[in-house]
């Protein structure tokens, strides 16, 4: 499947975003047209947590990343996957809202600023009639996080414990205030481990009432605040993070739920938002409203599948796919453009994942089916778009769907259809 978007077909889990384990900051990874866009930087002003806890937290939860990129079907009992980033005291979002062109006439109107992954911004590849990409998938699963899990150092010296408990509610509180101004509904969760050397007698005294007073100077939920005392090996400590995980993944799920609800409002709105400048070059076609609603259902099933709820996942995706291939999306865009291209793509993109979550499921007769229907849907489109099928670029096409399903069945690990072993045939033996 490397002929796709890089990260239209990831696998989508919730994102979990780790500040305090590490002193090395990395960049966004954003398209070149976004990296001049005004970043939003937020700082924490307290050291990074040091130690051998630190380190073996650090490794454990690169494990737990490589977990969630993984497309194998996982058991109901998982109690959570993540995609998860460590990164230092800085830590980068995207930008909310794109700059307002240069040259542009202020005094017009009143204009109104949008995402830079939006359609109606002028700095978004996708202005002014580009229905959706994988960059906005990418915003969800690598920029934004649903959760920012920061790591604090809990001093045991009694000398400066007060001194130290303010710095922390005083942190914790700037950095609460600046996640707010962002805009973004990144839930901000806090864990605080002891400092290096630190013994569970040196901890004791009074270390719930410090917990307490942390908690309700920072004016945070109790479910967003954790303490993991020192461990006697990495398997204890492990066992101690894989809770804080599976209370985190009960609020990464509501934070993507509360966006689908946020993209289902909209849709039921049944208008189409002007762009921010209208379009005086090229074409003059905005995205009409049967756009609109197929980017919606679009982020619908997306967000479904962050939550793993595939039923639902499924029936956005056929709700999109519908609109997609119906008389007031594809069929109105100019054949074979780089736009009709564009569309025609992402009706895949639709389908992958469709088989994706059908996979996923144990219905495999019905991601043939689902299969089948695509390609069929496909060829009577290309008909009845003059170029027919007797041609190297749909032969080419049809090959490429055929290594789709074998990759999805090899990344998947669907019982039954993985080869034990890596000989087709059984070698020749002499009677």
């Amino acid at each position: 499947m490397d002929g796709y978007p890089l990260g239209s077909l990831d696998h989508n889990v919730p994102y979990l975003l780790v500040s305090g384990l590490t002193t090395s900051n990395s960049e966004l990874p954003l398209q070149e047209n976004l990296k001049y866009e005004r970043k939003i930087l937020l700082k924490s002003k307290l050291p990074a947590a040091e130690g051998a806890d630190a380190k073996a937290l650090a490794k454990y939860f690169q494990s737990v990343d490589e977990q969630g990129k993984s497309w194998a079907a996982v058991g109901s009992k998982t109690p959570y996957r993540f995609r998860i980033k460590s990164v230092g005291r800085t830590i980068p979002l995207p930008p909310r809202q794109a700059r307002l062109p240069e040259r542009t006439e202020t005094l017009e109107s009143h204009h109104i600023l949008h995402s830079p992954f939006s359609p109606l911004s002028p700095v978004s590849s996708l202005y002014p009639d580009g229905l959706i990409d994988a960059q906005w998938i990418k915003k969800h699963q690598e920029l934004v996080p649903s959760v920012l899990l920061c790591f604090y150092t809990l001093t045991t010296d009694p000398t400066t414990t007060t001194l130290r408990d303010n710095e922390l509610k005083n942190d914790i509180g700037e950095l609460k205030a600046m996640l707010a101004k962002s805009g973004y509904k990144t839930r901000l969760a806090v864990a605080l481990i002891a400092e290096p050397d630190s013994t569970a007698s040196s901890l004791a005294t009074g270390l719930q009432d410090r917990l307490e007073n942390i908690r309700r100077g920072a004016t945070l939920d109790p479910k967003s605040l954790f303490y993991i005392p020192p461990q006697d090996s990495d398997s204890e400590l492990r066992g101690v993070v894989d809770s804080v995980l599976t209370t985190l993944y009960g609020s990464a799920v509501e934070y993507y739920r509360d966006l689908a609800r946020h993209s289902r409002k909209k849709r039921s709105r049944g208008i189409a938002p002007p762009p921010t400048v209208p379009p005086t070059t090229g074409t003059s076609r905005t995205l009409s409203i049967p756009d609109w609603n197929l980017r919606y259902d679009f982020k619908s099933g997306v967000f479904a599948e962050f939550r793993q709820e595939y039923d639902a996942a499924v029936r956005f995706y056929e709700q999109a796919y519908g609109t997609l291939l119906g008389q007031d999306v594809l069929d109105v865009i100019p054949s074979w453009s780089p736009r009709w291209n564009e569309a025609r793509l992402l009706s895949d993109v639709i389908s992958i994942r469709c088989l994706r979550v059908h996979f996923r499921m144990g219905m495999t007769s019905l991601a043939v089916k689902r299969w089948q229907a695509h390609r069929d849907n496909i060829q009577d489109f290309v008909d009845r778009r003059g170029h027919g099928t007797a041609n190297y670029g749909w032969q080419a096409w049809e090959a490429r769907w055929a290594m789709v399903m074998a990759d999805l069945i090899e990344k998947i690990q669907i019982p039954g259809l993985t080869n034990p072993s890596p000989s087709v045939f059984l070698p020749l033996t002499d009677p």
